[in-house]
């Protein structure tokens, strides 16, 4: 089709489309209304639909899309509306653009040229056509009512646009509009607020002269002269780089004239007083130390015209920067008293501070002096010296009679009582010490702290003193020195007190015997367990491994291998020593030492240990026992203490652990006999033999029998002569016993006697 050309309007060429009925060609006509005195923001749109063959489309709504473009082709819309249902009767509709979105006057104002461009349906979008000047009056909306003061800027007016004479005020001091200035003779004529410099200000060699200023840009100038500088300086340039150093020890303290640093002893610029202020107050040299007296409560002599004295000794502290006095006297009658200071090395003069000191009616005296003055010396002259030594105050009664020639009167009584005492007195002084630091919090410390060996007195002025004598921490509690013992909690499953009971030892030297929580594999503490220790014997760290207890009831026969081998346990850590006990250390402490002990229900009869051979060192005696048999494990006893034996031994088969210095053998058998026929542990006696088991003459031991069923019995842990029972027996249920001999002298004898293994 062709352009339809109608007046007022703009029409063009549809594109084909399709739709459900069927395919249409579109024409747009569009006419714009004119401007009226309220600008609208809507635009009139009018078109035809026309069908594929040219014929007007069916009557109905069709869903129609406006848009308004910069370019006839590309580029984003600047303004669109749709898709909107647009009524077509006879092919021909018309829409007011601006209807459902207004057009925005701005968007109209900034385009160069406008193209309209339309849509039906979800067709393409259909050519796009230049508007023309019609929409362009919506722009007139923005000036409409133009009746504002600001609405044209300066930068808009040419210079010199305007003349005087269309200005509506006078200049300064002139009577006429846009007139001359008259002379300016007066002051705040203008405000500083109405003041704005483009340029330069030139005062043609005058001053400005200001309280303050504020200056935002740079300031250049030849001299500047102030009385002072306030800032940082982080950003001043131009200045000279300070010229030489400091010496070791030395600090700036400013800069000279000429460049030069100015340097001072580091020390020296410290002020002695200056700990507190360079710490923030933490930590100070500073004191205040009240002494008192060696000698309270002395009695005053009555009659006699002696004196009562008491001493004080003080310490060396350091110089005092205040020195006070307070002296309390009581006396029934304070007019005849006297009272004299004698500071050290002074044993006549000193200081009379009081003489009388009150009336016959007052009966205490208790004064502080420099607050109050002395009758005669100046006590403030301590102020700057250190008063260390010993101080003497000397208390006199000057009521006493002199008693004449015998059988003469006396001329005062003489049988009165003493009714007077010196009751305290003491010395305070604030000191600036050069021995001790106070700390007034947490002190916290990232290394370590070293305590010296101190030989101060221990004195209620040294309270709470801690100094190392070489051998062991002390403390002051006021009057002496006393060990600071170091022991140790008994731990828990989760925080073990240590691995073993010789590594607690080691943690704490004065750790107590007890139950401890142990860990000796040092991994999940779901392995550590309860353990007693002996932290005394041949010095201490031992831990208890079995005990045989003799009235528990139960037997630990030889052949019990459940028992000596295997990894349970016995017994309970609460009373280890009151029964039969086998704890979780059997088979988790390795050890290098071993320690056995003989005792009736706890107390101590004998006591010995051994060292391991360098093959077991390191081994448990769960392991020991399952591994070694019929061997010497030990070297010969290392100490001992007791003994378990009678006054003597028919013969020496049989020696005791104790009593004897041999080694120890472990599961010693006799052989060929039956291999049960064994001791579980036993002493290595080879004297009248060059090899071990000589006659079974090793049998003294824990749970074992002799190799002549007919001179033993089995038995927990007994101590045996092999031939006759001059040894006897101890720890047994059963008492071992020599029936072949018990003619010519030899029979049984038992003796009630514990058991006990410990290892470290």
């Amino acid at each position: 089709m062709g352009y339809t050309m109608r007046k007022g309007f703009h029409s063009f060429q549809a594109s084909r489309w399709q739709a459900a009925f069927g395919a249409l060609v579109a024409a747009v006509l569009l006419v714009v209304a004119p401007v009226h005195a309220a600008v609208p923001t809507q635009t009139a749109v009018e078109g035809v639909l026309l069908s594929a063959g040219g014929s007007p489309a069916a009557d109905g709504g069709y869903q129609l899309t406006f848009a308004l473009y910069a370019a006839a082709s590309g580029g984003t819309a600047l303004w669109s509306e749709g898709p909107i249902e647009v009524q077509v009767a006879g092919g021909r509709f018309h829409y007011a653009l601006g209807a459902s979105k207004p057009l925005d006057p701005k968007v109209l104002a900034d385009a160069a040229s406008l193209f309209l461009g339309a849509q039906v349906g979800s067709d393409p979008e259909l050519p796009r056509q230049a508007l023309r000047a019609v929409p362009y009056a919506l722009v007139a909306a923005s000036a409409t009512g133009l009746t504002c003061t600001g609405c044209v800027a300066g930068d808009q007016i040419a210079n010199g646009a305007i003349a005087a004479a269309k200005l509506g005020f006078n200049y300064a001091g002139s009577n006429t509009k846009g007139g001359p200035a008259l002379d300016l003779a007066c002051t705040g004529c203008v405000s500083v607020s109405e003041m704005k410099f483009d340029g330069d200000v030139d005062l043609g060699g005058n001053s400005l002269k200001a309280g303050s200023g504020t200056f935002t840009g740079d300031v250049v100038a030849k001299t500047v002269t102030a009385t002072s500088f306030v800032g940082d300086g982080s950003k001043l340039t131009g200045l000279k780089t300070p010229a030489g150093t400091c010496k070791t020890g030395e600090v700036v303290v400013g800069i000279a004239s000429d460049g030069s640093l100015q340097c001072k002893n580091a020390a020296a610029s410290l002020p002695p007083d200056g700990l507190d202020e360079i710490s923030n107050g933490l930590l100070a040299n500073q004191f205040v130390d009240t002494i008192g007296a060696t000698d309270k409560a002395v009695a005053i002599p009555d009659n006699t015209g002696a004196s009562a004295n008491s001493t004080l000794e003080f310490p060396d502290i350091g110089t005092a920067q205040a020195f006070s006095l307070t002296v309390e006297v009581k006396n029934t009658d304070l007019s005849t008293l006297a009272i004299v200071l004698l500071p050290p090395d002074d044993k006549k003069v000193g200081y009379v501070l009081c003489d009388p000191c009150g009336d016959k009616d007052t009966k205490a005296y208790k004064v502080e002096f420099p607050k109050t003055a002395p009758k005669s010396g100046d006590l403030t002259t301590w102020i700057g010296k250190n008063p260390k030594g010993t101080w003497n105050l000397k208390v006199t009664d000057t009521s006493f009679c002199i008693v004449q020639a015998p059988g003469n009167a006396t001329l005062c009584d003489v049988t009165k009582k003493v009714d007077g005492e010196i009751v305290d007195w003491s010395i305070t002084i604030q000191t600036l010490s050069n021995q001790k630091v106070q700390t007034k919090g947490q002190l916290l410390v990232d290394k370590s702290i070293r305590v010296g060996n101190d030989t101060i007195a221990c004195t209620p002025a040294t309270a709470g003193t801690i100094r190392w004598n070489g051998t062991s921490f002390q403390g002051c509690n006021g009057f002496k020195f006393f060990d600071i013992k170091l022991y140790v909690g008994p731990g828990s499953k989760a925080a073990p007190a240590g691995a073993t009971c010789a590594e607690i030892k080691k943690t704490a030297a004065d750790a107590l015997d007890g139950v401890y929580w142990i860990d000796p594999d040092g991994g999940d503490t779901a392995n550590a367990f309860q353990a007693y220790c002996d932290m005394t014997s041949f010095g201490g760290g031992w831990t208890l491994v079995l005990n045989l207890d003799t009235n528990d009831g139960s037997q630990r026969h030889y052949f019990d291998n459940t028992f000596w081998t295997g990894t349970g346990t016995a017994g309970a850590i609460t009373a280890p020593l009151g029964a039969d006990y086998k704890g979780e250390a059997f088979t988790a402490v390795a050890a290098k030492e071993l320690m056995i002990k003989a005792h009736r229900e706890g107390a101590q009869e004998g006591i010995a240990y051994y060292a391991f051979e360098a093959a077991y060192t390191g081994k448990t005696l769960h392991w020991l026992m399952n591994n070694v048999s019929n061997k010497t494990v030990t070297g010969k006893r290392l100490g001992a203490n007791g003994s378990v034996g009678n006054a003597g031994h028919a013969r020496n088969a049989g020696d005791s652990f104790i009593d004897h210095d041999h080694a120890l053998i472990l599961n010693s058998r006799y052989q060929p006999l039956d291999a049960d026929n064994y001791t579980r542990i036993g002493t290595n006696y080879g004297s009248l033999c060059g090899v071990i088991n000589c006659n079974g003459h090793n049998y003294a031991g824990l749970g074992g029998r002799h190799f002549r069923s007919g001179w033993g019995a089995y038995f927990e842990a007994a101590q045996v002569n092999g031939y006759c029972e001059t040894q006897g027996v101890y720890g047994s249920d059963h008492s071992a016993y020599n029936g072949s001999n018990a003619a010519s002298g030899c029979g049984y004898k038992t003796r009630d006697m514990d058991f006990a293994i410990w290892v470290r």
